[in-house]
């Protein structure tokens, strides 16, 4: 196995993901994708997984979260569009490097539970994460703007080697203020719909509606990752012989 500097990509995989990357983006592979995140810095008591997989390009991509945290609560979690670079020992500067939201369509930052669906960044995703009691975070998801399979033309990008970033704070969800004592609606599960609480308050503070406009003010990033290629799982063999 040798290394391979991919400049389109601003890092650096090993042959075999090259050859993965190969098969997706120069042979046309437009079915059975899969990826997942490899978090390249994150904060003590953060660890899981989140797994990718899209069946063809006229598919929306599958989202599988299982990630554990310290402490209960909504947290932000969005792809972003430049992979993380540098090492865990810099939680801060590794998940700057990330940059702002995967937005290739040129959109302003909103949520697939908002009034217009389709009104929000590629990186957006579901906006947050429910913690239960316990830390864990579980949820499926299917999102049809970030993809794997490019799309064209108009969907033509993937968020195959971009990065996937978990935050501290609560995204808005773009709608200028928070919900005071509760939170923003959210889904959770296997693609269950949960209700907001609380009394929404509009922000004051130009710099929180610039924030809300452009993050959703989802604060500081606790944990950063880059999208890579996974093996496709085997078929599974349904021959048989005739005695």
């Amino acid at each position: 196995m040798f290394k391979i500097k991919l400049d389109w990509l601003h890092q650096e995989w090993d042959s075999n993901r090259v050859f993965l990357a190969a098969i997706i983006l120069l042979c046309g592979g437009k079915e059975n994708m899969h990826a997942i995140v490899e978090w390249t810095a994150k904060k003590d008591g953060v660890d899981g997984t989140v797994r990718i997989s899209q069946r063809d390009q006229h598919s929306p991509a599958l989202y599988e979260v299982s990630i554990d945290v310290d402490s209960p609560g909504l947290y932000g979690f969005h792809i972003h569009q430049n992979p993380a670079t540098g090492g865990p020992e810099d939680l801060e500067q590794t998940c700057a490097t990330c940059g702002g939201h995967f937005n290739p369509l040129g959109k302003k930052h909103g949520s697939v539970l908002n009034s217009n669906p389709n009104e929000r960044h590629a990186g957006d995703l579901i906006n947050n994460v429910w913690a239960d009691e316990n830390g864990h975070i579980r949820v499926t998801f299917e999102d049809d703007l970030a993809i794997l399979i490019p799309s064209p033309p108009e969907k033509d990008y993937s968020v195959l080697g971009k990065s996937l970033v978990l935050h501290q704070d609560t995204d808005d969800l773009g709608r200028g203020g928070r919900y005071h004592g509760g939170h923003p609606p959210y889904i959770h599960g296997k693609k269950e719909w949960c209700a907001h609480r609380g009394d929404f308050v509009r922000y004051r503070r130009p710099d929180l509606l610039e924030g809300s406009a452009q993050t959703g003010n989802a604060g500081s990033r606790m944990a950063c990752g880059n999208i890579v290629p996974a093996r496709v799982p085997a078929a599974p063999d349904l021959s048989c012989s005739l005695q």
